[in-house]
């Protein structure tokens, strides 16, 4: 959902501005809906997906990323590996209070689920927890397309980078090809070409 918040509105805004007869129904969701019985045309969602019933089609990818600010490093030194992250406040997104948090790394090539405990605080809206890392609270862990403008203005540093996973992937699905109608078609189009590679939130480290 956060992503949808960030970045898609603004694209939907381009698109309806381009195409003026287009109507757009945005609903704003982290659950997995099934669009043919909610009626829907397409979706967005972020990270690997396992359901074989519908066309998924990657438009652009997020790197995951530790993300403290500078005042906090300066005040607690910089964590060298996830092991040593148990010294440190981090805050963790949570579904329910049954949810186990967790922050993925890569670890000899391989994705490794480490447990971080929080003491202080989880949240379901990731966005709280990126303005507790820059206020200088904690390290959190956060897709790029979230925090790439707080890097790239020195409110938020990236730490572990070496072990830092493969990039998330930013998907589009639809449920079937063959009886698309235009306007979706036609949208499916230009959110293929709306994202440069790589894209925006990332270019910070090219800089």
């Amino acid at each position: 959902m956060s992503y949808c918040i960030y970045f898609l509105s603004y694209a939907l805004i381009i698109e309806l501005y381009q195409y003026p007869k287009v109507s757009i129904e945005l609903n704003l969701s982290d659950d997995f809906e099934n669009l043919i019985d909610r009626g829907m045309d397409l979706a967005f969602r972020v990270g690997e997906l396992e359901d074989s019933s519908v066309v998924v089609l990657k438009i652009s990818s997020s790197r995951l990323i530790v993300c403290p600010s500078p005042e906090y490093l300066k005040e607690n030194g910089i964590p060298q590996t996830p092991e040593s992250l148990k010294k440190y406040v981090c805050l963790v997104t949570s579904i329910n209070i049954i949810f186990t948090p967790h922050w993925t790394f890569n670890i000899n090539d391989v994705r490794t689920e480490f447990d971080i405990k929080s003491d202080y605080l989880t949240s379901n809206i990731a966005d709280s927890l990126r303005v507790a890392a820059i206020n200088g609270s904690c390290l959190t862990q956060l897709p790029s397309y979230m925090i790439g403008f707080d890097i790239q203005s020195g409110r938020l540093k990236p730490v572990l980078e070496e072990f830092e996973p493969k990039p998330l992937p930013i998907n589009l699905i639809y449920a079937h090809r063959k009886h698309m109608s235009v306007k979706v078609r036609s949208f499916v189009d230009y959110m293929q070409g709306y994202f440069e590679t790589p894209p925006y939130w990332d270019k910070w480290m090219f800089e």
